[in-house]
């Protein structure tokens, strides 16, 4: 799958979804890559929605994608407000939100979900 081009078709979709935050894409490396395309987008829309309710509205949110052909890694930004070290370990568990989720629609499943996208794809999370 060409990773660039599916993340940027993932992300332009994303922009209209989330038309009140600037949304970037930024590549980097080699576009090739073995991936379930459908499954990475939707990690990437989990994240960005994430970091679109937690982040600073004015402040952009940069989804990065790098590829050496072999591995990838995707990152996305908000620049926001970092998420507490305590909450770190605990992050990517099902039901877990921060104590600033307040009255924040959802169920705690998003990073769940992205945890089994990229575990799925034998790969980790920082």
């Amino acid at each position: 799958m060409d990773l660039h081009q599916a993340i940027a078709d993932g992300v332009a979709e994303l922009a209209v979804a989330f038309g009140d935050h600037t949304l970037r894409h930024e590549r980097m490396g080699d576009s090739s890559c073995m991936a379930d395309a459908n499954r990475i987008v939707q990690a990437i829309g989990n994240l960005v929605a994430n970091a679109a309710t937690h982040g600073a509205r004015e402040l952009p949110i940069t989804v990065r994608s790098e590829c050496d052909g072999e591995r990838f890694r995707i990152t996305v930004h908000n620049g926001g407000k970092p998420i507490p070290p305590e909450l770190l370990p605990r992050l990517f568990e099902p039901m877990v939100r921060g104590s600033e989720a307040g009255a924040v629609q959802g169920v705690g499943l998003g990073l769940y979900i992205v945890r089994e996208i990229v575990r799925a794809h034998g790969g980790g999370w920082r």
